[in-house]
C-alpha cells in the first residue's frame, strides 16, 4: 500500500514539474510577441517605409544624362580691324575689348602671348581686336590714329602697359607714346585732335552690341562667344573644340 501511495506521488510531481516547464515557456513566448508588437509600434512610420528589408527590390535602369545643345555660332564680321596671324587660318578669334578695362589687359599680358605663340604663330588662328567702348574714346582713337603709320600694335601694347599713366595724363600722354614709336607727330596730333577716328571705334562698338557683346572682354571663336579673361587653358580647350570640328 505504502508503494503504490510512493508511486502514485512521484507521477503528480513528474507531471507537475513538466507543466511548469511547459508554463514557462508559454510564458516566455507570450513575452516575446508582446515585445515585438510593441517594438513594431514604436517605430515611426518613416523608418519602417525607409528599411531596406522591408522594399521590394526593383531593378533600375540608369537613364541616359541630355546633352547641352551647342551653342550657336555669330556671324561676326573682322571688318578691317588690325590682325594678326594668318588670314587663310582655319580659326578666327576676335575680341571686342577696350583699352581702360583691367580686364582686357589682364588677357592682353596673361593670356594673348601664349595664344599667340602656340595657335597664331602657328597658321592656326587668326586674331582680330575691335574696339568696345565704354568709356573714354580717345584712347581707341590715338591707337587707330596709329594704324594709319603701320605702328597699331606698338601703340596697342602702350596703351594697356602704361594704362595708369594715360589716364591721369589724357591726350598728352597719347602723343607723348606717338613721339616714342617715332610716328610723324604732326599728322597723327592732327588725327587725334579732329576726332576723325571716333566714328570708326563707335562703328566697332554697334557691332559689337548688334552680337549680344555687353562688357569686356568679349571674343568670338569662330562665331561662338567666349566672355571674359579667361585663362589660357580655358581658351585652349574652347579652340582645340572648335578646331576639332
Amino acid at each position: 500500500m505504502v508503494s503504490k501511495k510512493k508511486s502514485f506521488s512521484a507521477s503528480v510531481l513528474g507531471l507537475l514539474k513538466r507543466n511548469e516547464v511547459l508554463t514557462a515557456l508559454l510564458i516566455l513566448n507570450v513575452v516575446l510577441v508582446a515585445s515585438n508588437l510593441y517594438m513594431t509600434r514604436a517605430l515611426p512610420v518613416a523608418d519602417i517605409v525607409a528599411a531596406p528589408e522591408m522594399q521590394p527590390q526593383v531593378q533600375s535602369k540608369t537613364q541616359p544624362k541630355a546633352q547641352p545643345a551647342p551653342a550657336p555660332t555669330i556671324a561676326v564680321s573682322s571688318d578691317d580691324d588690325p590682325s594678326k596671324g594668318s588670314p587663310d587660318a582655319p580659326l578666327t578669334l576676335i575680341e571686342f575689348g577696350d583699352y581702360g578695362c583691367g580686364y582686357c589687359g589682364r588677357f592682353y599680358t596673361e593670356t594673348l602671348p601664349l595664344i599667340v605663340e602656340n595657335y597664331v604663330n602657328t597658321g592656326k588662328v587668326r586674331y582680330v581686336y575691335r574696339d568696345f567702348l565704354r568709356g573714354n574714346s580717345k584712347a581707341a582713337e590715338a591707337s587707330e590714329c596709329a594704324d594709319d603709320q603701320g605702328k597699331f600694335w606698338e601703340y596697342h601694347e602702350i596703351l594697356f602697359k602704361r594704362s595708369s599713366d594715360w589716364r591721369s595724363k589724357g591726350i598728352d600722354a597719347f602723343k607723348d607714346y606717338a613721339s616714342e614709336l617715332e610716328l610723324n607727330t604732326e599728322t597723327f596730333n592732327s588725327c587725334l585732335d579732329s576726332g576723325e577716328k571716333l566714328a570708326e571705334a563707335q562703328k566697332d562698338t554697334n557691332d559689337g552690341s548688334s552680337y549680344g557683346v555687353s562688357g569686356t572682354p568679349t571674343f568670338f571663336i569662330n562665331g561662338f562667344k567666349f566672355v571674359g579673361a579667361q585663362p589660357y587653358e580655358n581658351f585652349q580647350a574652347a579652340i582645340e573644340q572648335v578646331l576639332a570640328q
